[in-house]
């Protein structure tokens, strides 16, 4: 009993410091020091682990194949490298393909040195970001002559007009021949497509309709973009182009932007779906 009459003793001089202090803090710090304390980082759910939630996403997408989910990978790609890189590893085949396919998206040098390993990158998807790796160009040379060249081909072969390395040309000048008639407009087959879309331009969807070197003339009347997303910096863009040329003839590219001062330039293009 003495124990607890001396406790209570201690502890209530403490209390008659902190019910003095408090008048004298203004309302507004108080909410401000309780918000920053109760609020999650942002991009990170509270309590979670982020390698779990990265799992969650990359397994949703693998399901739903919703732009929606797409779109929430994009912007949080960046932060999240060091869970899209770790699940590469995951035993989960859906998981592992959508790893890479959004270290991809982003054009992470990060991620793409982890694609260059021989086992992460025995598979293939989604795009080729430019300026093309050394392993994508290997990849390329082994298995581009070994698919359907709209398979594989075409999102190489729109890296390849994209990137105006040496080694890049060479590989373009050849694969050109094997594109399917009508996959690409004729100004597709000059040497090298510029990559820039637009220097300041306000209405980046618009922009890249204007550049779009992957659709022919006759497409373009049936077609509409739009902004997906934008990286946490703000520095790359996702932008869908949908082509809608009747109920079995629909297409979905899926086009990145880098930004570069107030350039926007173009980072790869892949044929996401079509009917």
């Amino acid at each position: 009993m003495r124990r607890l009459r001396r406790a209570r003793e201690l502890v209530r001089p403490s209390l008659t410091v902190v019910s003095f202090a408090l008048p004298q803090m203004r309302l507004r710090n108080l909410l401000i020091c309780v918000i920053t304390i109760l609020l999650p980082t942002p991009g990170i759910p509270a309590g979670k682990s982020t390698l779990r939630n990265t799992e969650k996403h990359l397994k949703q997408y693998h399901s739903d194949r919703s732009e929606r989910t797409l779109a929430g990978l994009f912007a949080l790609a960046d932060e999240r490298m060091p869970d899209l890189i770790a699940l590469l590893d995951s035993k989960d085949e859906g998981t592992r393909t959508e790893a890479q396919r959004i270290i991809r998206y982003s054009a992470s040098a990060e991620g793409m040195k982890a694609l260059a390993d021989p086992e992460r990158g025995r598979f293939f998807t989604g795009p080729v970001p430019v300026p093309i790796t050394t392993a994508d160009l290997k990849l390329f040379d082994s298995e581009y002559f070994q698919r359907e060249p709209c398979q594989i081909g075409c999102t190489f072969v729109y890296a390849l007009a994209l990137d105006p390395s040496d080694e890049a040309q060479a590989r373009y000048q050849a694969a050109v021949k094997r594109v399917r008639p009508g996959a690409i407009r004729a100004q597709f087959k000059e040497r090298a497509v510029p990559r820039m879309v637009c220097d300041g331009c306000k209405d980046l969807a618009a922009a890249v309709l204007t550049r779009a070197f992957f659709l022919s003339e006759a497409d373009l009347p049936y077609t509409r973009a739009s902004v997906l997303a934008y990286s946490g910096d703000h520095q790359k863009a996702l932008v869908s182009v949908y082509v809608n040329e009747g109920a079995l003839a629909e297409r979905w590219y899926h086009v990145v932007l880098r930004r570069t001062g107030t350039e926007w330039d173009f980072v790869s293009v892949v044929l996401a779906a079509q009917s």
